[in-house]
This record gives C-alpha cells, sequence and structure tokens, in this order.
C-alpha cells in the first residue's frame, strides 16, 4: 500500500509540471484569462504630433504654390506663341497654294454682346483671311482714266463691287500698286505706298483692283485663357542693331477703337502687306513691311493701355515684354519664315527698350534661316 501511494504521488507530481510548461508553451487563447495588456501593444500619435505634421504639409505647399503657377504661366504663353505661329504658317501655306494673297485678321479684344473694346491692345481671336479675286471692272474694255492723283472709271461701279477706301490699284496689269481713297460710284483718289513713288503717267489704261482681305468660313483660333497678343508693344520692321521698331499695331486713339489688323502673305509665300483697319470701317492704312513682323504674346493682366512704364518692387515686371514668361512670335519680310522665342533679358526702362528684347528672336530667324 504504501508503495501504491508513493507511485501515486509522483504520477500527479508529474501531471502538474506537465500542465505548468503547457501553459506556459501555449497561453490561453482567450484574451479576457490576461489581466494586463501585452507589452508590445502600440499606442496613437498625440495631438502635438500631428499639428507639426500638418504645418510642415502647409509649409511645404505653400512653398509650391508660386513655383507651379510661375511653371503654368509660361507653359499657357508658350501654347499661345504656338497657336500664333501655327496660324501664320497655315495662311503662308493658303497663299502659296491658292495663288492670291492670304493671311491672318488679329481681331482686338471686344465685348460679344455689345461689340465695344474691352480692351483695344489685347487680341485673342485670330481669322484665317483670304482676298477676293481682283477686280476689272463690269465690262470687257473696262478702263481706269488716270489724271493726277484722280481716276474716273469706265465699265466699272465700285459700289457694287464692294471696292473701299484703303483697296489698292494697279494699273495695266504691272508696276506699282496705289492706294485708294475717297471712293464713291466710279470714281477715286489714288496715292503711292511709298513716298519716293511716283503718279502714273495719264491715259485710259486697264486696272486690278485689289479689295481687302476678308474672313474666310474657317472656324477662328483663340488663345489659351488667360494669354493674348499685346498690341502695344507688336509691330513692323523690327531690327536688333537699330530702333526702328514701328509699334503700329497699338489702338490708333483710345480704348473705343476695336478695329482689325491684317498680315498678309503673297503668293511666293513671302511677307506681304499690313492693313490697319480703324473701328468704324473707316480708310484702312496699308503698309509693306521692309523687315518683318514681330507679335508679342504674353499675360492679359499685363496688357495695359495706355502701356505703362513705371516698375515697382512691387511690381518689377508690369510689361509683357519685361516677363521672362512671354514668348516673341515673328514673320520675316523673306521668305516669309515664322518663328518664336523667348523674350530675352533686358534691364527696366528707359535703360532697356523692345529692340534688346528681340534681339534673341531676330538671332533665332538667322540661325533657322542659315
Amino acid at each position: 500500500m504504501k508503495c501504491y501511494s508513493t507511485s501515486t504521488n509522483t504520477i500527479r507530481s508529474a501531471a502538474r509540471l506537465r500542465f505548468r510548461a503547457s501553459s506556459t508553451l501555449h497561453p490561453h487563447p482567450h484574451p479576457s484569462i490576461h489581466p494586463h495588456p501585452h507589452p508590445s501593444a502600440r499606442s496613437a500619435f498625440t495631438l502635438i504630433e500631428l499639428l507639426v505634421v500638418i504645418m510642415v504639409l502647409v509649409l511645404m505647399t505653400s512653398a509650391l504654390v508660386p513655383v507651379l503657377s510661375s511653371a503654368s504661366d509660361a507653359r499657357r504663353a508658350r501654347e499661345g506663341a504656338r497657336m500664333v505661329s501655327t496660324v501664320f504658317a497655315s495662311a503662308q501655306t493658303q497663299a502659296q497654294v491658292s495663288g492670291r494673297s492670304a493671311g491672318v485678321l488679329i481681331q482686338r479684344l471686344k465685348s460679344s454682346s455689345s461689340g465695344a473694346a474691352v480692351n483695344s491692345a489685347a487680341a485673342m481671336d485670330l481669322f484665317m483671311a483670304e482676298s477676293p479675286p481682283p477686280y476689272i471692272g463690269d465690262a470687257l474694255n473696262s478702263t481706269a482714266s488716270v489724271m493726277g492723283a484722280t481716276v474716273t472709271f469706265t465699265g466699272a461701279n465700285l459700289g457694287n463691287a464692294n471696292v473701299q477706301s484703303g483697296d489698292l490699284i494697279r494699273l495695266s496689269y504691272r508696276g506699282e500698286i496705289y492706294q485708294l481713297s475717297g471712293v464713291s460710284g466710279n470714281s477715286a483718289t489714288i496715292s503711292p505706298l511709298d513716298t519716293t513713288q511716283a503718279y502714273p503717267p495719264p491715259g485710259n489704261l486697264p486696272f486690278q483692283i485689289y479689295r481687302r482681305p476678308v474672313k474666310t468660313l474657317a472656324a477662328p483660333v483663340q488663345l489659351t485663357e488667360g494669354v493674348a497678343i499685346d498690341l502695344n508693344f507688336s509691330g513692323i520692321d523690327f531690327n536688333s542693331t537699330g530702333t526702328n521698331f514701328n509699334t503700329t499695331f497699338g489702338p490708333a486713339s483710345s480704348t473705343s477703337d476695336a478695329g482689325q489688323i491684317i498680315v498678309t502673305f503673297a503668293p511666293t509665300g513671302a511677307l506681304d502687306l499690313i492693313y490697319i483697319v480703324p473701328s468704324a470701317g473707316g480708310q484702312a492704312q496699308v503698309i509693306r513691311p521692309i523687315q518683318g513682323v514681330a507679335l508679342l504674346v504674353g499675360k492679359v493682366e499685363k496688357i495695359q493701355t495706355p502701356p505703362a512704364t513705371a516698375v515697382t518692387p512691387q511690381n518689377p515686371s508690369p510689361l509683357n515684354w519685361l516677363d521672362m514668361d512671354s514668348r516673341w512670335v515673328a514673320i520675316a519680310r523673306q521668305p516669309g519664315m515664322v518663328t518664336t522665342a523667348e523674350v530675352a533679358a533686358t534691364p527696366p526702362p528707359p535703360t532697356g527698350n523692345v529692340i534688346m528684347s528681340l534681339r534673341l528672336v531676330r538671332g533665332s530667324q538667322n540661325m533657322v534661316g542659315n
């Protein structure tokens, strides 16, 4: 009996040891038997830590906003310049294909409802334009009787043919072109395009009247939002070595002038004539450029009438030709090549001038030409 009791106690002791070892190696899965949380449990962020993270994000965002805004402005200006150059290249091709003068009509910014000028120094809409066929009269033997500056037409009715003051005439199918003014019925006055040009000799001569280019049925091209052609600093005959830049495209008088500018190409592809059309539909000024045309594409808010000249620390570049985001679109007289270039870095007025800013675009044309 004593031996049996000892054996029983030994078995019970071994069982207790096995239970303790099993409990240690395999803890009970139910969490309720653990009165204390696991020592490796993860704690949450404190309020101060969250505020610090938010503040860092705000500072990073505020630092990136000007950079992103500047990049966006530059991108819009580049896109606007690309659109302008594409329209002019298309007009040049149209002139070569059709065998008649073709070009681009630049519409000054005006209200779509009233037609009044909003900013006559800005242009956002471009239209393809084409010259009608030359008018040679209503009869086979129509002639123009020339006496000095006065011309009387036989077999022609200028009003019915929609001939306007500012249209051009060539006599005997050759020679110089003259501009018409004072058009009335079958008479008009002529004047040379070039001041050194002489009047034609008297006589009854056949004639060709080249009427002003008109819009085609093609849809207009609208520049990127916030970007426009700055007509205050766009003009003709730019030259990087001189000062003969004529900003003819600026408003004629006041903000009421919402006229048009028509830049045309000859059938050879060369830059031909520039028409400055007043808002009231009066006589157009016709210019034959010697060097070429330069158009400044920039921000609408920096197109000011009259143009501002003050440069302050608060407003370091109030003008588009001083803004490095702006772009030049240049059209050379021969062979009508269209190029774009960045605005060159120049000192502010009065030390700097538009000619200095145009040096880069002139240089880029020479590089392409070579």
